[in-house]
């Protein structure tokens, strides 16, 4: 009986140690796996989306908020950006789904053509296969496949009729208007802050000085190239076209007024004193259909590929299985 125990204690140690052994070797796998030690934040049939994935976006969003002045229930306003962006991630992965499903013959052809074209633009016009940015591969692998299923919908190549084109713009009228712009120029005499009274009788001694040359027939592109203190002098003093609430109102209440070619008094504002030259006026204006008829058709053409879009994605949740893993 003795050795018969005996027999059973070394069992059990080597049970143990193996155990032991499986368990650290499944820990040396997790490390090894970084997918392992990913969050998981959803998954849509299967395929998991992750918390870094969907953590920036929220982030982003959340700091666009708090730069508007954003400051009471920060926690709902990051919990309904979550639901948000993450809504947004598997509308995104139900649509990557359906273009793999299509399996198309060509899929790393089109992927390995974005990839020449991104690194043309980023000036690399060889990206070694071991240096491959796998993050950039799988993107576009992503973009390939959603933009294959679209075309397979006719969304991307869709044409808005001329008929429409034409109906939004007489609908629309008011967002065809052009504003009333003035080519001018200025001399400006900067007034430091906080200036002392006598700076500021210096500023204005100055300012009536060139004024009078002016007036005796200075040429105002060579007075403001000589005294003035913009970077516009580099110019003459231009500041181009313009339109009204470029500049600050009490500039542009007298420049706006001015007649062509007529050179106004001094004119006070927060950036000092200016001496102000119009050199085109031209009044607002109705744009003609013919203008604005490629801007309408695209902006037509994105607001009817989002609204299928959202429909295309409305139905592909009909079949799938999507759990969401937020935590509460």
């Amino acid at each position: 009986m003795l050795i018969r125990s005996e027999k059973i204690q070394v069992f059990e140690r080597l049970l143990i140690s193996a155990i032991f052994l499986v368990l650290l070797a499944s820990i040396a796998v997790a490390a090894d796996n970084p997918i392992a030690n990913k969050k998981v934040v959803a998954r849509i049939n299967g395929v998991a989306i992750f918390d870094e994935e969907l953590a920036p976006l929220v982030e982003k969003r959340f700091l666009g908020y708090r730069r508007l002045g954003a400051n009471n229930n920060l926690d709902q306003l990051k919990r309904r950006l979550q639901h948000e962006e993450l809504g947004t991630l598997i509308n995104q992965e139900l649509l990557v789904q359906a273009g793999a499903a299509l399996k198309l013959n060509d899929l790393e052809q089109r992927i390995e053509k974005r990839l020449h074209v991104s690194a043309i633009n980023s000036k690399n016009k060889i990206i070694p296969e071991k240096k491959l940015d796998d993050q950039l591969r799988m993107k576009i692998r992503r973009d390939v496949l959603i933009d294959a299923y679209m075309d397979q919908k006719g969304i991307s190549t869709i044409q808005i009729p001329e008929q429409e084109l034409r109906l939004f713009y007489e609908k629309n009228p008011k967002n065809f208007v052009e504003p009333q712009t003035i080519k001018v120029r200025h001399i400006l005499v900067k007034i430091p802050r906080q200036a002392t009274p006598e700076k500021e009788r210096e500023a204005d001694n100055k300012a009536k000085l060139i004024l009078e040359e002016l007036k005796k027939g200075r040429d105002f592109a060579e007075a403001a190239h000589q005294y003035s203190d913009c970077t516009s002098k580099e110019k003459g003093g231009n500041l181009g076209s313009i339109t009204p609430g470029f500049m600050p109102k009490e500039f542009d209440a007298v420049a706006f007024s001015l007649k062509v070619g007529e050179i106004s008094g001094i004119v006070k504002t927060r950036h000092g004193l200016h001496i102000i030259r119009v050199d085109e006026k031209h009044p607002e204006r109705m744009k003609e259909f013919p203008e604005v008829k490629t801007f309408i058709a695209g902006y037509l053409q994105k607001d009817y590929q989002r609204k299928k879009i959202d429909e295309l994605v409305k139905e592909l949740g009909k079949t799938a299985t999507v759990e969401i893993l937020l935590d509460k």
